[in-house]
């Protein structure tokens, strides 16, 4: 047997819980790195995975309910329109690199339409810091509702917190004064590989359609890996999309730990096609506001709303953020570039990496 995660097996096996001694064994490889506290708080969430585990054995059927499917159903109405551009509402995910973000927001801010939401994160913020960015962000035309900056989350890459601190950007997002139609997340390490009128131009031109991008192997994509001659032959070259490993995590007083290594959480719904792939998105206001109503109806754990039920299942789980359902969003074209990579996300020109890493203060590696 396993040496992590029996608990867990068994609720999977047998659909039964397992007594608070057994779920304290399978955590015992995190007693050396925790605090007392810390240690309780993952067991208590532990206890609750299994108990969920053991519950839905047999995953259940996912409702149709709060999915706009009617939407697709109505007819057509046509109208002629001065072309213009998309109002777009960016979120910065920033780490400590506020000199960048700067210069990025000066690039993409339209004049007078649009705002930009940054979140420093926790770990490294001062209020120093945060007070600068305001007074800077003044310059800009309604510059203190256009451009904001919050600290609320410790960010981990690969927690809950990347995609909490995203949900709680786009309630902020739709409570502002200022106008937008389309939602578009980066982090301090983008820059804009095309100029903003144009990618306003084409989200207006575009408007009601959503994009994310889907990893798969059966659509093999070059622009991520390789080159446009570049093929696929491995075992899964036929699956239309690649899903993360459901590898069950939590954070705690700084930390991101893994509780159950080499057993996999099994999915409590049916229903859902899973997906993987960049967390960088741009979605219609539409779909923001349908997503956070989704979030907000039902009681935890216990309801078949679509998006809460998602929500639910993949938080518990390590890189959440890149797995939230994606198989009703049209693939992506992106127009920014990543400073720590050579390589365009879409099909751009390649171009040298902007400047060195920060994470290993040494040059960027590049492919």
């Amino acid at each position: 047997m396993a040496r992590f995660g029996r608990a867990l097996q068994k609720a999977v096996n047998t659909g039964r819980e397992s007594s608070e001694a057994e779920l304290e064994q399978d955590l015992q490889h995190l007693r050396p790195r925790t605090s007392a506290r810390c240690f309780q708080q993952t067991l208590d969430f532990y206890r609750e995975r299994v108990r969920l585990a053991a519950e839905h054995r047999r995953p259940r059927k996912l409702g149709e309910d709060g999915c706009p499917a009617e939407a697709a159903a109505m007819p057509v109405q046509m109208s002629l329109q001065s072309a213009r551009q998309a109002a777009v509402a960016f979120l910065i995910l920033a780490n400590d690199y506020l000199a960048q973000v700067r210069r990025l927001i000066a690039r993409i801010l339209h004049p007078t339409e649009g705002l930009v939401l940054c979140h420093l994160d926790a770990k490294v913020a001062r209020v120093e810091d945060l007070e600068h960015f305001r007074r800077w962000a003044r310059g800009f035309h309604q510059g203190a509702e256009r451009v904001q900056i919050f600290s609320s989350f410790s960010v981990h890459r690969g927690g809950r917190s990347m995609l909490d601190v995203q949900l709680k950007a786009l309630q902020l997002l739709l409570a502002s004064p200022i106008a937008w139609d389309y939602y578009v997340n980066l982090s301090d390490t983008h820059y804009p590989a095309e100029a903003m009128s144009w990618v306003g131009s084409y989200l207006w031109l575009h408007r009601g359609v959503n994009y994310a991008r889907i990893t798969s192997t059966k659509f093999y994509d070059p622009t991520l890996q390789g080159g446009k001659e570049a093929t696929y032959a491995g075992p899964r070259r036929e699956d239309l999309f690649i899903s993360c490993d459901r590898s069950l995590a939590f954070e705690c007083e700084g930390q991101l730990m893994s509780l159950t290594p080499g057993v996999k959480y099994p999915p409590l719904w049916s229903g859902v096609k899973a997906a993987s792939g960049p967390e960088w998105l741009v979605l219609t206001r539409d779909f923001v506001e349908y997503v956070l109503e989704g979030l907000n109806t039902g009681p935890a754990g216990r309801t078949t709303n679509l998006v809460r039920a998602i929500y639910e299942d993949l938080a518990s789980l390590s890189i959440p953020e890149e797995q939230m359902e994606r198989n009703r969003w049209q693939h992506l074209s992106v127009f920014f570039l990543n400073r720590e990579f050579k390589t365009m996300l879409t099909g751009f020109v390649a171009a040298k990496s902007l400047g060195p890493s920060r994470k290993n203060g040494g040059p960027v590696k590049t492919k």
